[in-house]
């Protein structure tokens, strides 16, 4: 591929770079979206036998932060000038070394398989038709994601914000936003026009919205700036939505995993250890997987989703439903563990009285096996109560992080960690991650050593 076909790849980026002196390997920090074309342009340059050239990409965010710790980048390329200006006012960059390389066009898009109708952007009626009564808008997450900050211009702009603010799909980058339209779980979003290099799958609507550049200023607290425990009414939204998702998902959950630790602890059955290692995979993989596994499962496109949807109104993805689901998956082996090493201690011989004095299968499991394990029981519950709490993988993977529906608590430390100047925000919030974190445990304890108290009496 010739270099005068690679840059336009990165046009309507607002880039800049800063080069640190040189150095036996040079290290290149880029913006994710510029993973195509960073990695096309070092394959151009043959190693050099000092070490050559490594490339590390992210978020922008994620990369200025890394930096401020200590990360031994050599050229950083940001999407992002806000980020550039955070490492310089830290002095971690040397301003001289600055330069803006490319410029970009925002491209509203559909998925290639929907009706490529023409919509004029100046009328919010038309936008609003084409997302439908349920339908969301795929965006970058405009708290730090410099495509969907633009876009989020864009719309201001246009006086279309107040129509689509409640209606969005964000994700944690401007591909994100591309694969969801190109899954066909968004009918609409908002992309890089260079973007839609990448795939066959939307089609782009006109766009009227022109250049958007992020020419907002943005000062950052000073390292003395006191931090403020008030918690805003977002962060408390978060909490209490978190609260409730994990509460659900236990809920939910509870009677399986009570039946499937019976099973697992008191029968031998062909198949018993395929069960147990289903079982127990959500905590070997990472919850990206299970987000993904979700998603082509339960999404709108998919056939299991498809037919929730269309037989009992019922959609998963980007609902709080969802994120429910995914936390009890997520969570499901801490309930079945505790609860089965409950049941597994249980003394055979107290069910075999019971059933040489006539008792049923049903009636041994009411009467001795539950009341007996309930310690476990308490234990597994509140043991994946307080993880669900924590689960952050395959919620963002599965339902997104829309504020108000699926911003959890985890999701809500993520955006404030990618937003500029909000490290009072996530400070705020950690501590009370923790706080609920040690709760949950503690009470967990508490709980199973007075159960196992009254149980033993």
């Amino acid at each position: 591929m010739r270099y005068n076909r690679i840059l336009p790849l990165v046009l309507g980026l607002t880039l800049t770079a800063t080069v640190c002196p040189a150095a036996e390997t040079v290290t290149v920090f880029a913006a994710a979206s510029m993973t195509n074309v960073v990695e096309e342009v070092i394959s151009r340059f043959p190693d050099s036998s000092s070490g050559g050239i490594r490339s590390s990409f992210a978020a922008s965010s994620t990369l200025a932060r890394q930096i401020e710790a200590g990360a031994p980048a050599s050229v950083f390329i940001s999407a992002n000038s806000k980020w550039m200006d955070y490492l310089q006012d830290r002095k971690l960059i040397d301003p001289a070394t600055r330069q803006t390389l490319a410029t970009n066009r925002l491209a509203v898009i559909g998925a290639a398989s929907e009706s490529a109708e023409q919509i004029n952007l100046e009328r919010p009626q038309p936008f609003a038709a084409l997302l439908g009564d349920r339908g969301r808008m795929a965006i970058g997450d405009p708290a730090h994601v410099p495509a969907g900050i633009y876009a989020r211009q864009a719309l201001e702009r246009l006086g279309l914000w107040k129509d689509v603010s409640n209606r969005l799909a964000l994700t944690d980058n401007v591909r994100g936003a591309l694969t969801l339209v190109a899954r066909g779980e968004t009918p609409v979003g908002i992309v890089y026009a260079t973007d839609l290099a990448l795939t066959e799958r939307v089609s782009v609507f006109p766009d009227r919205t022109g250049r958007c550049r992020n020419s907002a200023k943005t000062r950052f607290p000073g390292s003395r700036r006191t931090v403020s425990f008030t918690l805003s009414d977002a962060e408390i939204e978060a909490v209490l939505l978190s609260l409730r998702i994990s509460l659900i998902a236990v809920l939910v959950a509870l009677p399986f995993a009570i039946a499937v630790a019976w099973l697992l602890s008191r029968h031998r059955f062909p198949g018993r250890s395929v069960l147990d290692a289903i079982v127990h995979m959500p905590l070997v993989l990472p919850p990206v997987v299970m987000g993904y596994l979700l998603l082509i499962t339960f999404g709108a496109r998919a056939p299991l989703g498809r037919w929730l949807l269309e037989t009992f109104d019922i959609r998963l993805v980007f609902s709080w439903t969802g994120a429910a689901l995914a936390a009890a998956i997520v969570t499901f082996p801490f309930q079945v563990r505790a609860i089965r090493l409950a049941m597994e201690a249980i003394d055979p011989g107290l069910t075999q009285a019971a059933e040489t004095l006539g008792a049923n299968a049903w009636d041994r499991f009411i009467s001795i096996i539950l009341p007996l394990a309930a310690p476990g029981i308490l234990a597994g519950a509140i043991t994946a109560f307080a993880a669900s709490l924590g689960e952050f993988g395959a919620i963002i993977t599965f339902v997104s992080n829309i504020p108000g529906e699926t911003r959890t608590l985890p999701l809500a430390i993520y955006t404030a960690i990618q937003t500029p100047g909000g490290e009072e925000a996530a400070a705020r919030l950690a501590i009370m991650a923790i706080l609920l974190a040690f709760a949950g445990l503690f009470l967990s304890e508490v709980a199973a050593r007075k159960l196992r108290a009254i149980v033993g009496r």
